[in-house]
């Protein structure tokens, strides 16, 4: 019998922060939500509602996403990519510097897996299975919709597969089909030859693999892979090279076009409406030199036991925030009390809005700029989160052009675009209130609801999943982490702390009291596993790098020899009983109930289609 687990409750959570989890820092990675199309919608994490998808979202644990009916969505990590077919539904169970884990509960979903630390792990859950990628490779998944079939391809690398008290590794060239909800039934053969997901999946990595930008950047700076596109590197002499955007509006200046969103545990977080607009905005630093903007991005630095790369750690938005009691002096923006930011510059030590560790405050400086100086990163430290004042420093872009944005702070809590209820304050203006000590440490705004949601309004009916779907256990090998608790009860610590450095963990313990444990998403535990079962496939080859191919058109990968399954060593078996390649199994299991996807309606026509159909008509 499978026995139900919640991870969720209070009284895990309080266990949590009273054993020292509040010490933990944020992540240093997200995922990216980075392309999209047709009709896809998020639900963020404490939300119940869904809200239709935006470029550039940062994803991290307890964000969910879903693809309608002929759509299909892209999403970056700093290891990772990881593709969603049409009517795919699936979650972030855990999304921090250890562990990627997914809950996949229907749909189709393709992860290139470009690097994997021998401390990391990650995992996809399905209803009735959990797979464990164990190096870097390409692996495709398939969930029937209704739950009850999972399909799991390995192209390349190699997988673990557990689930009703099976566990057996899949390696290149095969597939599992492994189906039932109780009792589990597998069926390894050849893996089926690439569809047209699959080929969308592989040109799309074949593009990235050309990026010119790889000569600057490493992988592991999300947001490279659109970068070509938008503008071009170029040596500066003391900033080494730099990127400088093309086909920018005349006085356009780094956060201004776009919004700010509400995402723990980071809290105000910059969304930009550019489609290059991710890395310039979460590493490195902005310069304004020859009379236009430019980014540099951090230096490469070294981690321990894996040779010399650039890790940059993720930051919610590298600014300085105006917001004391001498700010809004002569400033006039309308809607009452403002707040301000200004892109931090070269060199110049960035200091988060939340608590943080001595080592995270030093990671996330000195991976994205080179000018830091160690002891200067402890000094600001201990004066901001020790002595719990604010660090005083002069910002070089507070000079520049346009470079200053002031808001209302009740349009700031909305999330509203910036380009439309802000203004640039004149530099004059601002190096007075630079004067003045004007500077927090933290926007005195706590989020509103909408905050949470996307800028943009839905154009019709919000897709999102079925109810059977959402209500979906998933099969888990590791403890998902806590999501947060619901936004409605968070509001009000949020409230009475705005302007603080917030500290999450502290957030959640004094909410848990005041949650059910109901009202946390359950998971089921995967049985022990039995003795290598007879199912069990050939050892694997010696794994090879994962490279992909760099042309345009990328054929079909040729199958392996096939795999006969065996215990001991015994005579190979005729070729009659060899397992042969089975294409994609429909997404309606043929034996099973069906919950078939609500089709769109009508009015979600595209327009040409309309257009087509009243020419034939006539």
């Amino acid at each position: 019998m499978i026995k139900t687990k919640n991870l969720f409750g209070a009284a895990l959570l309080a266990m949590l922060f009273a054993s020292g989890a509040a010490a933990q820092d944020p992540p240093s990675r997200v995922a990216r939500l980075n392309y999209f199309d047709g009709n896809v919608s998020m639900q963020p994490a404490g939300l119940p509602d869904w809200t239709p998808a935006e470029v550039n979202r940062p994803f991290t644990t307890g964000d969910s996403l879903y693809a309608d009916a002929g759509s299909r969505a892209e999403f970056h990590l700093d290891s990772a990519v990881i593709r969603a077919g049409e009517y795919t539904s699936f979650s972030f169970l855990t999304l921090d510097d250890q562990t990627v884990q997914i809950s996949l509960t229907q749909g189709d979903l393709s992860i290139s897996l470009h690097d994997l630390a021998p401390t990391q792990t990650l995992e996809v859950d399905s209803p009735n299975t959990s797979v464990t990628l164990l190096r870097a490779g390409v692996y495709r998944f398939r969930i029937a919709a209704n739950g009850t079939l999972t399909f799991v391809v390995v192209r390349q690398g190699e997988a673990e597969i557990n689930g009703g008290g099976q566990a057996f590794s899949l390696t290149p060239g095969n597939s599992a089909e492994l189906s039932g909800a109780g009792s589990l039934a597998s069926n390894v053969a050849q893996a089926p030859p690439p569809d047209d997901f699959d080929m969308w999946s592989q040109e799309r990595d074949a593009n990235e693999a050309r990026s010119a930008s790889l000569q600057y950047l490493p992988r592991s700076v999300v947001g490279y892979e659109d970068m070509d596109g938008y503008g071009d590197w170029q040596p500066a002499p003391g900033y080494g090279t730099v990127w400088y955007p093309r086909a920018v509006a005349v006085g356009w200046a780094p956060y201004h076009n776009g919004h700010w969103a509400w995402i723990e545990p980071w809290g105000w977080t910059w969304v930009d409406d550019a489609p290059w607009g991710f890395a310039p905005f979460h590493y490195g630093r902005w310069i304004f030199i020859g009379g236009r903007w430019g980014w540099s991005p951090g230096p490469i630095v070294v981690v321990a036991n894996r040779p010399p790369v650039m890790r940059p750690v993720y930051a919610p938005a590298l600014v300085a925030w105006f917001g004391g009691p001498h700010f809004g002096a002569g400033i006039s923006v309308g809607g009452g009390p403002s707040l301000g930011w200004v892109p931090l510059g070269f060199g110049e030590v960035y200091t988060p809005s939340y608590h943080c560790s001595p080592h995270y405050f030093s990671n996330v400086n000195t991976s994205n700029t080179t000018v830091v100086k160690t002891v200067n990163i402890t000094n600001v430290y201990n004066t901001v989160y020790v002595n719990k004042t604010v660090y005083n420093q002069t910002f070089v872009n507070v000079h520049a052009p346009n470079a200053v944005t002031s808001m209302p702070q009740n349009a700031f809590a909305s999330g509203r675009p910036v380009a439309q209820a802000g203004a640039a304050m004149r530099p004059k203006e601002a190096e007075h209130l630079q004067a003045q000590n004007a500077m927090v440490t933290a926007p005195p705004v706590a989020p509103a609801r909408q905050a949470l949601m996307a800028s943009r309004a839905a154009a019709g009916p919000v897709a999102h999943p079925s109810a059977q779907v959402a209500a979906r256990q998933v099969m888990v090998q590791h403890a998902p982490a806590v999501t947060p608790a619901p936004f409605a009860v968070r509001q009000s610590y949020l409230q009475q702390h705005a302007g603080e450095t917030h500290d999450f963990a502290a957030m959640h313990a004094q909410v848990a009291a005041r949650i059910q444990p109901q009202t946390y998403r359950q998971v089921n535990e995967v049985p022990a596993a039995a003795p290598r079962p007879a199912i069990t496939p050939v050892p694997p080859k010696q794994p090879q790098p994962f490279t992909p191919t760099p042309t345009p058109h990328v054929q079909p990968i040729a199958p392996v020899a096939p795999v006969t399954p065996h215990i001991t060593p015994a005579p190979p078996k005729p070729a009659a009983a060899v397992a042969q390649p089975k294409s994609y199994p429909e997404r309606e299991h043929a034996t099973k109930p069906v919950i078939k996807p609500t089709p769109p309606s009508p009015s979600k026509e595209k327009p040409e289609e309309d257009s087509k159909k009243k020419k034939e008509h006539s």
